[in-house]
């Protein structure tokens, strides 16, 4: 987990900075903009709790493991779960918002809406269930401190929510295709366009190669070792 946040956290800073950079001295610095910034940083921060968790015991097994550092691993692997859903509303939302700038049909601007609110719900919901189903919060890594809700709720509820991400990553996926389709460009520039905007559906994948893992809330041992899998697909 430690080797993929190095090599992919400075890509992606790097991609970000120089859109920052080429929307500030082109003057068109927009709402998508912003919000591609704040998922940025708050995908900055999320990779933060990886390494956090790296050397708090995700990953390992619990035979390896003593019990003050199990409930560190717990404590990262919840902050994480806050991150991991709130950063990409943000990346999505400029996304969407980028292409109902140049979407001329309405049934395009009505579905990308759409998405948004799709979206913002979604991660509401995650966000809520993952706050609320201890209490207090602090039972989450320590369960002697608290009372926790049906863990199989838990692993329901992350598969809907991962459906509905599927859903939403193939739809910014195929959107930008459908709205460049009879825009007039150089035919290989369109292609690059389409292709480089297709990238998105790898989004898609990476949760469905991730939702086996889901399961990991329901185990009653080696939780922190079965984390280890979604954390790196996610960085992925």
């Amino acid at each position: 987990m430690l080797a993929i946040n190095i090599v992919f956290t400075p890509i992606c800073t790097a991609v970000v900075s120089l859109r920052i950079w080429v929307t500030l001295t082109s003057r068109c610095f927009g709402l998508e903009d912003w919000l591609m910034c704040i998922g940025a940083l708050l995908n900055l921060v999320h990779n933060g709790v990886v390494i956090w968790g790296t050397f708090t015991g995700v990953g390992t097994p619990d035979s390896k493991l003593t019990t003050a550092i199990m409930i560190e691993g717990a404590k990262s692997v919840t902050f994480w779960q806050v991150f991991y859903v709130s950063g990409p509303l943000f990346i999505k939302a400029s996304i969407c918002v980028q292409l109902l700038r140049i979407a001329n049909n309405k049934l395009c601007k009505m579905f990308l809406w759409c998405l948004i609110a799709l979206t913002v719900l979604t991660t509401l919901a995650a966000m809520i269930v993952g706050l609320i189903r201890c209490r207090p919060l602090a039972a989450s890594w320590d369960p002697t401190l608290g009372t926790c809700m049906d863990q199989s709720s838990l692993v329901i509820l992350t598969y809907v929510v991962s459906g509905m991400n599927i859903i939403i990553d193939w739809s910014v996926a195929i959107v930008p295709v459908i709205i460049l389709w009879n825009v007039q460009m150089h035919k290989t520039l369109k292609i690059m366009a389409k292709l480089v905007m297709g990238i998105g559906a790898l989004a898609s994948v990476a949760t469905i190669v991730r939702l086996p893992y889901s399961a990991a809330y329901s185990k009653p041992s080696d939780r922190l070792c079965m984390y280890s899998k979604s954390f790196c697909k996610n960085l992925t």
